[in-house]
């Protein structure tokens, strides 16, 4: 496995537990109560795409497509960063540069340094 994908892998595993911590806190990020409903809905659909983004980049590797599998794990933090900003209250927002996301998110700066 290449040494930048595990990387990446590692660090939207930390997004993705960072998520899941967050909401086991709150009571789940799908039931906030402090959310509308359909700001929760947005929330589920961000980090369910981003779950299936990371499992697709997975069948890449093995089929050695690495283009395709840094692409998708790219995507997925994008997404579960912009779940994570949207249960903190700061909405969408579009653009896609991991490190601002990740910024404005108040992420770890270990996981954004690398």
């Amino acid at each position: 496995m290449d040494a930048s994908f595990s990387w990446a892998k590692a660090v939207v595993a930390n997004l993705l537990k960072n998520c899941r911590a967050s909401a086991a806190k709150k009571k789940g990020l799908y039931k906030a109560k402090h959310l509308p409903e359909n700001m929760k809905e947005e929330i589920s659909l961000w980090l369910q795409q981003a779950e299936r983004d990371i499992v697709s980049a997975k069948h890449n590797i093995e089929s050695g497509d690495y283009y395709v599998a840094s692409f998708l794990a790219q995507q997925c933090a994008e997404k579960a960063l912009k779940a994570l900003l949207i249960q903190q209250g700061k909405g969408l927002l579009k653009m896609h540069n991991l490190v601002t996301l990740g910024k404005e998110a108040k992420i770890p700066e270990t996981l954004i340094e690398k």
